[in-house]
């Protein structure tokens, strides 16, 4: 399962935006968030997801539908790179 760490670091509160993952440039899931609290931090679990071995890149995306007004869009992606083993 993939979890997505999300920080709100502004001084006002959000509406509904969509959180997107992505594995290996495939959308794999996406949710969306009625409402985030201002200097706040929520966690929200994705589907589980299965991968072959070998390297893949996983990224998130906050607010994929570009809905909340920001004083930085540039900040709303994170990728990693994961080696999945053979089994």
């Amino acid at each position: 399962m993939i979890v997505v760490a999300i920080k709100n670091t502004g001084d006002r509160g959000v509406g509904e935006f969509a959180i997107q993952v992505k594995l290996d440039d495939d959308v794999i899931d996406t949710a969306t968030l009625s409402t985030m609290a201002a200097n706040s931090e929520r966690k929200v679990s994705m589907s589980p997801v299965e991968m072959s071995a070998g390297k893949h890149t996983i990224q998130a995306i906050i607010d994929v539908k570009k809905t909340v007004t920001e004083d930085d869009e540039n900040n709303n992606a994170k990728t990693v790179e994961v080696d999945c083993p053979s089994r």
